[in-house]
């Protein structure tokens, strides 16, 4: 796909309104799925901990970019979304509390994986899966901080990619 855009082009950048300044990371044409896609990749920080990141994912409809799909991570959870194998992966941690033990619960986490692909027109869910399952006490969530998914794929077995 050629891009090519007329100098009246805009594109508005996700984030909240507010006077945090925000940053661009990047931005690329990415293979995914039955083309590519312009990626665009922001963040907005108030300095800290409190940052959010954002991916969009762009296509050209007659001269004139169209988002269409935007995802949101917080800081410890910027790893949460990869590219590879010309798809989108995107997870959510998911903890709930268990069984009573002693005085305390145990407690269950795990990123809860989507596979996406574009078929020329949406960014489409292809499957979800459960990876890195762990049980543990009430600061297990606290393990999953700044996880990557790419490293946890790359492992490999468990949330194979699709040929």
């Amino acid at each position: 796909m050629e891009w090519r855009l007329d100098h009246s082009d805009g594109v508005e950048i996700a984030g909240t309104d507010s006077l945090i300044p925000q940053y661009l990371n990047g931005i690329s044409v990415v293979p995914v799925g039955r083309g590519s896609l312009l990626y665009v990749y922001t963040n907005w920080s108030r300095g800290g901990s409190g940052s959010r990141h954002y991916y969009q994912f762009f296509t050209a409809v007659s001269g004139r970019l169209m988002l269409l799909k935007t995802f949101e991570h917080e800081r410890m959870e910027r790893g949460y979304l990869c590219l590879t194998g010309h798809r989108i992966y995107d997870a959510t941690l998911v903890k709930r509390r268990g069984a009573k033990n002693g005085n305390a619960y145990l407690y269950a986490c795990f990123l809860d994986v989507t596979e996406l692909t574009y078929d020329g027109q949406r960014i489409l869910a292809v499957r979800s899966e459960r990876v890195e399952e762990r049980i543990g006490n009430r600061f297990l969530e606290e393990s999953y901080r700044n996880m990557s998914l790419r490293s946890i794929l790359r492992r490999g077995g468990h949330f194979l990619p699709l040929q």
